[in-house]
């Protein structure tokens, strides 16, 4: 046998392989594309559960007797309120703005879609608009990134 027929062989089998890997490597690639994706919707949905029970929890916490007269009561002045009440109030709203506050993440992220966002960042922002709810944000803003608050109360502001 010829050296030369040998040498040729082998590159021909050589490339096939070459070949065979890169349509294996595809393959795999867009497999792997295709997880990625699913991954990001399941992270996506699940971002949207986890702000569906956070919003749940503050409906709940507003309709135990007697705290939803306490919220608007807060609302109207937070300072004039009592310890107690204070202590409320503070949980009702605080499971509020930390359900945003995590949304606000989330949006960051690219886990939750940005229009819903802004559908939805004018609720905090009204609350800020009201006495007791400024009165609240003035002593517990510090709780919340910075620019989740600067946001707030940009929005809040505009509307004045």
């Amino acid at each position: 046998m010829n050296w030369d027929a040998i040498s040729a062989t082998a590159e021909a089998v050589a490339a096939a392989g070459v070949i065979i890997t890169l349509i294996y490597l595809a393959v795999q690639v867009r497999q792997n594309t295709a997880q990625m994706r699913e991954s990001a919707k399941d992270a996506r949905l699940t971002a949207f559960d986890r702000t569906v029970e956070a919003f749940a929890r503050h409906r709940e916490y507003l309709t135990r007797e007697g705290n939803g007269d306490l919220y608007a009561k807060g609302l109207g002045s937070y300072v004039t309120l009592s310890d107690g009440e204070k202590f409320t109030f503070r949980a009702i709203i605080e499971e509020y703005f930390y359900a945003f506050h995590a949304v606000f993440g989330r949006v960051r992220e690219g886990n939750y879609d940005d229009s819903l966002w802004q559908a939805q960042v004018e609720g905090p922002a009204s609350l800020l608009r009201m006495k007791g709810g400024r009165e609240w944000w003035v002593e517990s803003r510090y709780r919340f990134d910075t620019e989740f608050v600067a946001l707030l109360e940009r929005l809040a502001d505009s509307a004045d």
